[in-house]
Order: C-alpha cells, then structure tokens, then sequence
C-alpha cells in the first residue's frame, strides 16, 4: 500500500542552539565547556523531542611530545509522541525520558627510541544511559520500563612510525552490562595487529 507522508513521521520542526568557551590559562592546559540544546517537533502527532548536553574537557602537555585529553559529558533527553496500539487502535502517548553520562579519557606519547619514532598511549570511555521508556508493550502489562546499561571501552597501543611501514599493534577491552536484562551482557577482548604503508605522490 502507499507509504505514510515524510511530515506526518519525521520531527519537521527542528531548533539547534550551542554556547561554549575556551581557556588557556598555560601554554600546557587547556579548558573547555559547551552547551548544545536540541529541540524537535511535529504538531500533527503531538511529537516533541528535547536535548540538553552539557561537555567540560581538558587537555594538558606536561611534557613535549606528551598529551593527555579527558571530558565528561551530561545528557539529558525528553521524547514524546502520540502512538495508536493494535487491536483496539486506542491512542497513546510514548515516550523516552532520561539522561545520559559520558567519561572519555585519551594519552598519546610520541617519543625516539632505537633510532626511531614511536608512540603509544590509551584512551578510554565509560557510558551510563538511563532511561524510562514507555509504553510497554507486552501482553496484560502496563506503565513503564526502565532502560539501562553501563559500557566500559578502553584500550592501548603501540606503532611503528618507519620510513617504509609502519607497524603497530593494539589492544582493546569492552564491558558491557544491561542491568534489567543480563543476558545481553557481554565482554570482548581485541588485538589487532596493522601494517601501513603511506606513499607520498
């Protein structure tokens, strides 16, 4: 049958607003803050989706050719909509609200070592997303549910940096956990070894 039209699903209303600032009190260090502000609508389906994201960072170079850079980032969103449940097609509102909290960390040192350039360094990142979502939408149940997991992804590597190739080799870990359902946890460990090439034309 003939598709519903673009305007009556998508957010056709959409406002974006962004504010930050940057410090460099020392040539070493520097700070940063920023605010992005999402606002979406579409009045035929009573849809409205809002976004508030919060990002303090810094980065410091306490030594030459050393750099290290972490944020922190707070989100916060609100969604909401009308929906029609099969069988009865009774009208309903859905909804997503929550936040979300972002920890990212990353090192980077390039240093000479056998008569050659090297670096290494890590980054790593930790996810909180809660959210409450409804409505559900299992059999005889009713109100909402929660929605919820914690990732854990970090890892560290080591390159090659010759004038022929470059060589490098990393490795990686991944956690992650969904509290209310446990069996779509899972963990993985990464090696990867690259070999590259550049070529100047």
């Amino acid at each position: 049958g003939p598709g519903v039209p673009e305007r009556q699903i998508a957010l056709t209303f959409t406002n974006r607003a962004t504010a930050g600032l940057r410090l460099t009190p020392r040539e070493w260090i520097t700070l940063s803050y920023q605010l992005v502000a999402d606002s979406r609508e579409n009045s035929s389906f009573a849809a409205r989706s809002s976004g508030f994201g919060n990002t303090v960072a810094f980065t410091v170079s306490p030594l030459r050719d050393v750099t290290l850079f972490a944020s922190y980032t707070r989100r916060d969103v609100d969604n909401r909509a009308d929906i029609v449940l099969a069988p009865l097609y009774a009208r309903a509102q859905s909804l997503q609200v929550g936040s979300e909290d972002v920890l990212a960390s990353e090192l980077r040192w390039d240093f000479a070592a056998l008569g050659q350039r090297w670096s290494t360094g890590w980054d790593v990142a930790y996810v909180n997303v809660n959210n409450r979502i409804g409505p559900r939408l299992e059999p005889g149940l009713g109100g909402h549910t929660a929605f919820a997991f914690d990732r854990v992804d970090g890892g560290g590597f080591l390159a090659l940096h010759h004038a022929l190739i470059e060589p490098s080799i990393e490795f990686r870990r991944i956690d992650y956990n969904q509290g209310a359902l446990p069996g779509n946890d899972y963990r993985a460990t990464i090696l990867i070894f690259k070999l590259t090439k550049r070529w100047n034309l």
